[in-house]
């Protein structure tokens, strides 16, 4: 990746499984792709197998106090996953103070909107708004996703392969989550904002420059999703200027997740080309084929604008650097997790690997 302008490059949408393959597979990842630092968005846990995710993470972010940024997910009390949850504001209260420098919340995806049932703009997630917007956490939200999604014409085959189809009357529609957005913001104009891959709306240039225009707190992250990247190219010149304009409104991020086994060269290998992909399409004009979604048409950003994307703008929305992590309040915390996976051989594995974060996080400490 020598070719590519010399600039901080920090990934601001990764995430992690409840393995610890995922850490050792998210550090060479970090280290291949030349990230000076990553942020661990960690998806809410509706399941016990999910619940050790945010222990991971908060090991990561330990080993690396200076590299990993860590967004914390959420946890539910689901009638089927035999724990009980803290309540909201209680969560949001200990990721504080064990040094969280976001929060993630997946609950937007229709299928997890679907799964959890509560509106995004419900008194359930108020207060996180009212927590952050008060500290100036910034929120990595997930809202919606492709507009094909509901169109069962339309459908590309990888989403028609997973069942990925929100078309038939169970799940939310993308206008009715954006409007669940809106009522966020209109009661906290201050919420620091990250809508991720784009807010989905790289086919609809005016609307989003619309929404950067109307809140100023609100910042899209570039992800790639199926459709994001083609999008883009069909019309260079116009998304160039586009980017250009909200240069201070657009992040960095790859979604890695590092979630196979241990070592993991392919892994490695694919982040490498989805990285210089992404890099090679924000960086020069070259037609190519790349990020596995056919011909992309490169935007040749100057370096102000780049420096920004890459680096800049994530880390004055979280932080110049990574918040300290309390580490004696993060072993009370994962005492207390591990007491709530007590619960025989079903709960074996995350009680486990519970043990082996704190076992880590003791060494360090």
């Amino acid at each position: 990746m020598s070719s590519f302008a010399a600039l901080s490059l920090v990934n601001a949408h990764t995430h992690m499984r409840s393995a610890l393959n995922s850490l050792l597979n998210l550090t060479d990842i970090m280290e291949g792709c030349g990230f000076e630092a990553l942020c661990v968005a960690c998806t809410s846990a509706t399941r016990p197998e999910r619940l050790p995710t945010n222990a991971l993470a908060l090991l990561m972010k330990a080993t690396y106090p200076q590299r990993v940024y860590w967004f914390p997910g959420l946890h539910y009390d689901m009638a089927d996953a035999g724990y009980a949850s803290l309540p909201v504001a209680e969560q949001i209260a200990q990721c504080v103070a064990l040094g969280a420098d976001g929060i993630k919340l997946i609950e937007g995806k229709p299928t997890a909107r679907r799964q959890i049932g509560l509106p995004l703009d419900g008194e359930h997630y108020e207060p996180v708004y009212v927590a952050c917007e008060r500290i100036g956490l910034p929120i990595l939200m997930h809202v919606a996703d492709p507009e094909e999604l509901w169109d069962r014409d339309a459908l590309p085959e990888r989403a028609r392969e997973r069942e990925w189809f929100y078309g038939d009357g169970t799940f939310p529609t993308k206008e009715g989550l954006y409007s669940e957005v809106e009522r966020i913001l209109e009661r906290h104009p201050r919420l620091k904002l990250i809508l991720a891959h784009f807010y989905f709306l790289s086919g609809d240039m005016d609307r989003a420059a619309a929404v950067l225009d109307r809140w100023p707190s609100v910042s899209f992250d570039i992800t790639p999703g199926d459709e994001m990247y083609a999008r883009f190219s069909q019309a260079p010149a116009a998304w160039r200027d586009f980017f250009n304009a909200y240069s201070r409104r657009l992040l960095f991020g790859t979604d890695t997740a590092g979630d196979a086994e241990y070592p993991d060269p392919e892994g490695l290998a694919r982040a490498q080309r989805q990285v210089a992909d992404m890099r090679r399409f924000l960086e020069t004009d070259e037609v190519f084929e790349g990020l596995g979604r056919g011909k992309l048409h490169g935007l040749e950003l100057p370096a102000s604008t780049l420096a920004l994307i890459y680096a800049g703008n994530f880390r004055r929305l979280a932080g110049p650097e990574p918040r300290r992590l309390a580490l004696s309040v993060a072993l009370e915390s994962i005492d207390a997790l591990r007491q709530r996976l007590d619960g025989g051989d079903a709960l074996r594995e995350p009680r486990e690997l519970v043990g082996v974060i704190r076992e880590r996080l003791a060494g360090l400490a």
